[in-house]
């Protein structure tokens, strides 16, 4: 479990606001086995978060649940004809621009980390061929 406080608030308004045994009369065939895909899909989601945690980082993750949001929000207005006000369009720009400015930070930090490994190899063929030169 990811987080007991959670679960427990969660039981504690269920258990005061709903009544557990009219809601186990009223459960049917259908209703229990969407429930059951329902529990089972968020599982498979919470494993699958996990692992793209371990391949992608922290932050790439991080920006991937921004554009997740912007991408339900592109989703609803187009298939559900959902009206977002600019405020909202605005704020999606802005994260957008975000995303691509750490994007561009990260590969011009992969662009030096390659040409420091460069000119380090190439100091290392300099020192290796001044070595032969003096051993000649």
């Amino acid at each position: 479990m990811q987080a007991p406080w959670c679960f427990i608030t969660a039981m504690v308004f269920a258990l005061s606001t709903e009544s557990f045994k009219e809601a186990l009369t009223n459960l049917t065939s259908e209703a229990a086995s969407l429930l059951g895909m329902t529990c089972v899909s968020a599982t498979a989601l919470n494993f699958a978060g996990i692992f793209a945690l371990k391949e992608l980082g922290a932050s790439s993750q991080q920006i991937i649940g921004k554009l997740n949001t912007i991408c339900v929000a592109a989703i609803s207005m187009g298939f559900l004809n959902e009206q977002l006000s600019g405020t909202i369009i605005m704020g999606s720009g802005v994260v957008l621009c975000g995303a691509a400015l750490v994007e561009m930070g990260k590969m011009d930090k992969m662009k030096d980390f390659k040409d420091q490994k460069r000119l380090e190899e190439c100091n290392l063929e300099e020192s290796h061929e001044d070595a032969i030169e003096k051993s000649a």
